[in-house]
């Protein structure tokens, strides 16, 4: 069984060793900083040269590093974690059972990849699952690190959208800030993570370590979300009554990038505005029919996230 291969210590023109980070279970990656787009591009060819003959390899865009890469439903560290995977199940279940649904999203019930296409759907749409996002545009998963999720709940109902972390204080004091110290602002943080690649059977590869549903194939082009933001869902294949959904194993390297860098690369076009990457219900159909679906989707914590389009 071939295993992901860590990116090695050698420097990339354009990059810098830091140094090794370490999850919480013992896995240690290398930590590059990252100066020029060339640099950039070099070191995830680089990633996906070693991976080659293990799968392919994605991206996640973070604002801070974290001691594992547990799922959104796993956060919080809870003695009720089955209970959790319980009512997630039963959510899903309904909706695979929802003739009137399944019509709406064209979903074909015969799939024997469906479950784990409606729980990848629900993560993207703002459901706590057992998925962990990615994306196969760096560009995007850099847009992730410069732009921070930020929410409110009313009741029931969640309200969020993502502030960039430096736009409105751009200017040559906050550049100067940003290069001198430690400031909270200077970094974002891309996770290389590589899947063991299978057969793909409607947008979905069942891996021995992870599955990877690629949404852009696996839903109708009705789900505009995941084609704006070249959505990918990571799961990991649980073994032996395993409750481990950790991917940090599948990390084989992090990159380090300065924050007023990446804003000088992205700019601020059409294609990198939050109304894009996140279309309203007026152009994202399925996020319309996602919403009007109170009965099979609003439980709680367990409810499509509506986002504020100021």
């Amino acid at each position: 069984m071939k295993n992901p291969k860590v990116l090695g210590k050698n420097n990339i023109r354009g990059t810098l060793y830091v140094e090794d980070f370490k999850f919480s279970n013992g896995h240690s990656v290398p930590i590059y900083e990252v100066f020029d787009c060339h640099g950039l591009n070099k070191i995830i060819g680089y990633a996906k040269l070693l991976n080659q003959e293990y799968g392919k390899v994605y991206y996640r865009g973070q604002c801070n590093l974290y001691e594992s890469m547990l799922p959104s439903l796993l956060h919080e560290k809870t003695n009720k974690s089955g209970l959790k995977i319980s009512r997630l199940k039963k959510i899903i279940n309904a909706s695979l059972n929802d003739k009137k649904f399944s019509k709406e999203i064209h979903l074909n019930k015969d799939n024997k990849n469906s479950y784990d296409i409606i729980e990848g759907m629900l993560q993207h749409y703002g459901i706590n699952t057992c998925c962990i996002d990615a994306v196969d545009n760096h560009w995007i998963a850099l847009w992730f690190g410069l732009n921070k999720y930020y929410c409110q709940s009313i009741g029931k109902i969640t309200y969020a959208t993502y502030i960039n972390r430096i736009k409105n204080n751009y200017n040559s004091e906050m550049v100067t800030r940003i290069l001198k110290g430690d400031d909270p602002l200077r970094y974002q943080y891309v996770m290389l993570i590589a899947a063991d690649s299978n057969e793909a059977i409607n947008g979905v590869e069942n891996g021995n370590d992870i599955i990877t549903i690629d949404l852009r194939i696996a839903l109708p082009s009705t789900f505009l979300r995941p084609h704006a933001q070249h959505a990918i869902i990571l799961k990991k294949k649980l073994h032996n009554d395993s409750c481990d959904y950790d991917i940090s194993r599948n990390i084989v390297g992090i990159l380090k990038v300065r924050n007023d860098i990446v804003f000088s690369w992205l700019g601020d076009g059409e294609l990198v505005k939050f109304n894009n990457l996140f279309p309203s219900p007026f152009y994202d159909n399925a996020y319309r029919i996602l919403l009007q679906r109170d009965d099979l989707f609003n439980d709680g914590k367990n409810s499509i996230v509506r986002y504020t389009y100021d």
